[in-house]
């Protein structure tokens, strides 16, 4: 499975989880699999990546973005004022353009 080639020792450890993938994992898929740990079921989601505050000019709009992971299907809903945005269902949403 593996050693240190300086000093020719074969790793001695123990294996708690092998799982073999058809293709790389990325970063959150890492994440998740280290947070699940050797247990088998389901993953519950959680927020890896909070959305980041912004300030914007007037008649701009602001794009805000969340990293989430857990088992698939993630869903998601954007809320201003603990009220849900129409629409507003997927990782980032862009807001309509700044008005007073």
């Amino acid at each position: 499975m593996g050693g240190e080639p300086q000093n020719d020792r074969n790793w001695l450890g123990e294996l708690q989880l092998v799982a073999v993938f058809d293709r790389a994992l990325d970063a959150v898929e890492v994440f998740q699999n280290f947070e699940a740990g050797p247990q088998l079921g389901p993953v519950a989601p959680s927020i890896v990546v909070q959305p980041l505050p912004q300030t914007v000019d007037l008649g701009a709009t602001a794009t805000f973005s969340v990293t989430a992971a857990g088992d698939a299907p993630l869903s998601y809903q954007w809320q201003r004022n603990q009220v849900n945005i129409p629409g507003a269902m997927a990782a980032s949403y862009t807001t309509p353009p700044v008005a007073l």
